[in-house]
């Protein structure tokens, strides 16, 4: 059962990954937004 998820956990961990980056920038942009 569990070995069909095993090719999913990279791509998994690396939209994870890509999201938390995203969301920090776009956190970044809303304070400097917010800022001026």
């Amino acid at each position: 059962m569990s070995l069909i998820f095993v090719p999913y956990i990279i791509p998994l961990s690396r939209l994870v990954f890509s999201l938390e980056v995203f969301s920090k920038l776009f956190l970044t942009i809303l304070t400097a937004k917010s800022g001026t």
